[in-house]
């Protein structure tokens, strides 16, 4: 059967380790504290979703993730699949309520926290062919934004640069956190209100944008003049690419073939030119 295949036939369902997908979500939340690691929650389906299959196979059972992840992570797994007896009747509710409190409406969802168990860092996605580097370099660029991967990261800037940073995460984090709690709030859908929530991504956006900046700056120095250069145009090509699809999703297109089709060649773009920015 599909699900005996699954991520789920192998995951923890007591205690938690470093490198292991884990169902107990609390022993999980001890250890992150204790080893001051994020937790990567993975709210999927494991024995139906077909996305969610295709990263268990693609991306977490592969040695370069789990070699990652245990250096970087916590893995919690919170599952809502349809055959009985895969989830301990106790986490059941419990990964309902998680469900609700991130509001969680597609598998497979990627949240990921700081050790803090509630400070959501960012989120992440299945996709077509993505890879276990692929999705590492996705998952590099959230973590860092832990309070450990903000230490790391600044301890190798100059003093200006990591007053800066330090700065610049701290207006992220109450970005996010208004723009959370305007979501929470369940604001009616106008026209009004989708203003007001695309306002609140671009402020977000610049923010990550600025952040970004000093980390591309920071990671070109290492390298050689030309890859320098090549290196930040691609960024460049990547995030005016990513601005297009926004401002695009923002005029609410139709829904309709043609803009179906436009939509996927967005994302094809923005997916070839992450892949591109792999090699780096």
């Amino acid at each position: 059967a599909i699900g005996n295949d699954s991520q789920a036939s192998g995951i923890m369902k007591e205690g938690a380790e470093l490198g292991s997908w884990t169902m107990d979500y609390k022993a999980a939340l001890a250890l992150a504290k204790e080893k001051d690691l994020p937790i990567m929650l993975n709210f999927t389906g494991s024995d139906w979703c077909g996305w969610c299959i295709r990263m268990d196979r693609g991306v977490f059972a592969k040695k370069e993730w789990s070699r990652w992840a245990t250096e970087n992570l916590l893995l919690v797994t919170l599952d809502f699949p349809k055959g009985k007896n895969i989830v301990p009747e106790k986490y059941e509710n419990r990964n309902r309520q998680l469900q609700r409190q991130y509001k969680v409406r597609g598998y497979p969802t990627y949240v990921i926290v700081d050790v803090d168990g509630k400070t959501e860092l960012g989120r992440l996605g299945a996709g077509r062919g993505k890879t276990p580097e692929s999705f590492i370099k996705e998952a590099e660029a959230v973590v860092i934004k832990s309070s450990g991967g903000v230490a790391k990261f600044v301890s190798t800037l100059s003093n200006g640069d990591a007053a800066n940073y330090r700065k610049l995460i701290d207006e992220l984090k109450t970005a996010d956190a208004k723009l959370a709690q305007w979501t929470a709030s369940e604001p009616e859908e106008n026209e009004q209100n989708f203003t007001i929530y695309y306002d609140k991504l671009e402020a977000v956006q610049a923010i990550k944008d600025k952040i970004e900046d000093i980390e591309i700056a920071q990671k070109a120095r290492g390298m050689k003049p030309e890859d320098a250069k090549a290196y930040r145009q691609m960024h460049a090509k990547l995030r005016t690419a990513k601005a297009e699809l926004e401002t695009w999703m923002r005029a609410q297109p139709n829904r309709n073939e043609e803009n179906l089709k436009k939509l996927d060649a967005y994302e094809r773009k923005i997916e070839k030119l992450s892949a591109a920015l792999e090699r780096y």
